[in-house]
């Protein structure tokens, strides 16, 4: 686990974060990572949220990433964070089910320049 929490040192720009990569213990292998921002930017209000998360292609479709969003949700709350805001591309499908099915509720929906995506947003209370 890494942790961005030291307030005083964080660059400008950046916010307190924890970042957790998933692991499978019998090979050691990454699954996937998940951050969990503790606060917002600008840039990160509109286009970001407060969890970002990615699985190895080879583990994709097998629960990993709901299980892991689960997990960053119950961390936010007993940090004080009751509701996050999390998004991803339109095209991905699976990441929006994702959310979704952790209780996501579609707010806004726009082409993102940084990104040349279509980004939809998402808050889970």
């Amino acid at each position: 686990m890494h942790a961005d929490l030291d307030i005083a040192n964080i660059p400008e720009g950046r916010v307190p974060a924890w970042t957790y990569f998933y692991v499978d213990e019998a090979s050691e292998e990454i699954i996937g990572m998940i951050n969990l921002r503790f606060a917002l930017t600008d840039f990160l209000k509109q286009e970001g949220g407060h969890i970002g998360y990615c699985i190895r292609p080879t583990a994709r479709r097998r629960g990993y990433g709901a299980e892991m969003l689960r997990g960053a949700l119950a961390f936010a709350r007993m940090v004080g964070l009751t509701e996050v805001m999390v998004s991803c591309d339109k095209v991905n499908l699976a990441s929006a089910g994702v959310i979704k099915n952790c209780g996501g509720a579609q707010e806004t929906e726009f082409y993102s320049e940084p990104f040349g995506e279509v980004i939809q947003c998402y808050r889970i209370r």
